[in-house]
């Protein structure tokens, strides 16, 4: 993205709707904290708008454990940006997401891709949904792949004037 930064909206609209992959549900922001917040012993946390069960590693991410505001929540700007902040961590109310929105810069996207792999390479987390609200990752990609494509053609012109 070459030392540009561009600004990510992190919200999708009702049309998503009809992408359903793999015929996995999609949660509302309540529904994600509501199910998925370590109470009931199930923890779910969003990542890009992908949904994953993380039970099995509630010494991280449960009750008492350094991450356990994580649970039931949307990670992507926290993980992202390095940024543990409760401001940094996705809202528990889908009408109430206004700070969803961060800068996507080279480190910022290199950090969401080691995350990516690292929750869906994981043997015992399970991708189990998509969070209604959110920018599918592929979408997300597709943006940052032209907005470099744009900045590659902007570059070619100079240099051939260079020549």
């Amino acid at each position: 993205v070459d030392q540009m930064m561009m600004n990510v909206s992190l919200t999708a609209t009702d049309d998503d709707e009809s992408n359903l992959m793999y015929n996995l549900p999609y949660y509302t922001r309540e529904e994600l904290y509501e199910n998925g917040n370590g109470g009931n012993e199930l923890i779910l946390l969003s990542f890009f708008g992908r949904v994953y069960d993380v039970t099995s590693g509630a010494k991280h991410y449960g009750q008492g454990s350094k991450y356990e505001k994580f649970a039931g929540r949307d990670v992507t700007r926290a993980l992202s940006t390095g940024c543990l902040l409760e401001t940094c961590i996705g809202s528990k109310d889908s009408s109430n997401n206004s700070n969803e929105s961060f800068e996507l810069n080279d480190k910022n996207v290199k950090e969401g891709k080691k995350w990516i792999s690292f929750f869906e390479l994981h043997d015992s987390y399970s991708h189990v949904g998509y969070l209604k609200d959110h920018t599918p990752i592929d979408d997300m990609i597709d943006k940052i792949l032209k907005h470099e494509d744009q900045l590659e053609s902007a570059k070619e012109p100079r240099e051939a004037i260079k020549s």
